[in-house]
């Protein structure tokens, strides 16, 4: 880490100029370490935020006077476990806010600063995709709204909260539920049913969601909740055809819900024309990223024409044909 800096002269750079430096993730470790040393605390913060910085180099910054730098190290990936540790007891609650954040916090970390005296920290640990299990319920059981609703989407919650929780009053509640990939379909099933479009619509934007549960909402009457599920990679393509056809039924196409329909490959090559002369190129570049088109036909020559790189289908060779034959 020592040796001289040789391609930048930071004494003749303005403190804005050292700055931006600082966070550059091309600059080198040598400049890293002169800059860490900087006056100016907004500098060795930017530093300490920087990717590229080595782990010894965040372990000095962890140890900082100013705490805007301690922060930047608290919330940097690649600060050391053991130097997280030491942060989440740190005096400031910003610096121990940023350590719940941190993806590479340790579990027992986490789970003492689930008890923290900050509400803010608290919330960042429900987010937290590494929360053990019985700190999640443990703040749940606070019956604080804002916890709650942040600790109802973590993966990490029991099932059997997230059963219980699906029969709450709040929508609010019921919609992050809905959100959580481990809800079970059961309950995903019986959310299709709820009156607020907006626990439906996450019930559809759900990974998990199976796809008779979408087909359930197939129908839905809310043209955001068939779009995701038209959308949605479970749905069976001839479900997404029918809502495809029901939206130019009733006049509700857009150029935001064509380009998510191309991208299914799901219609043939008049409705594919027919999207692209109604909206044009950036449909056409929808096209050409997502569907195979057959060399020299009239889709091929519309994209061209809309300086769009056909994805050519291969041509399937007859296998029945003797090998002389087969092109």
């Amino acid at each position: 880490m020592s040796g001289a800096v040789k391609t930048i002269d930071l004494s003749s750079m303005s403190p804005e100029e050292r700055k931006e430096l600082a966070c550059n993730s091309s600059a080198s470790v040598d400049i890293l370490v002169v800059l860490s040393k900087d006056e100016y605390w907004y500098i060795r913060a930017n530093v300490a935020v920087n990717k590229s910085a080595p782990k010894d180099l965040l372990v000095q910054l962890a140890g900082d006077e100013s705490r805007y730098v301690r922060k930047s190290a608290a919330l940097n990936p690649h600060t050391p476990t053991s130097t997280l540790l030491l942060l989440a007891e740190d005096e400031d609650d910003e610096v121990r806010w940023n350590v719940a954040k941190n993806p590479n916090t340790p579990i027992y970390s986490l789970a003492v600063l689930a008890k923290d005296s900050s509400r803010y920290v608290r919330q960042s640990v429900a987010q937290n995709p590494n929360t053990p299990a019985v700190a999640l319920v443990n703040l749940v059981e606070e019956k604080d709204d804002g916890l709650l609703y942040c600790v109802i989407p973590n993966p990490n919650l029991p099932k059997d909260l997230l059963v219980s929780l699906s029969g709450d009053k709040d929508f609010r509640v019921r919609y992050r539920v809905a959100q959580n990939p481990n809800t079970p379909a059961v309950v995903l099933m019986m959310l299709t049913k709820d009156k607020y479009a907006n626990v439906r619509f996450y019930v559809a934007q759900n990974p998990s969601t199976p796809a008779d549960v979408l087909v359930s909402l197939s129908e839905d009457k809310d043209i955001d909740v068939r779009m995701s599920v038209a959308t949605h990679p479970n749905t069976p393509k001839d479900i997404c055809k029918n809502i495809y056809n029901n939206l130019v039924q009733q006049d509700e196409l857009s150029e935001k819900i064509a380009s998510t329909i191309i991208q299914k490959n799901i219609l043939d090559q008049t409705e594919v024309l027919a999207l692209i002369a109604l909206y044009g190129e950036k449909i056409a570049q929808k096209v050409a990223e997502n569907v195979p088109v057959e060399k020299n036909s009239l889709l091929e020559k519309v994209l061209t024409k809309h300086n769009c790189k056909a994805k050519i289908n291969p041509v399937e060779k007859d296998t029945n044909l003797p090998m002389s034959k087969v092109c």
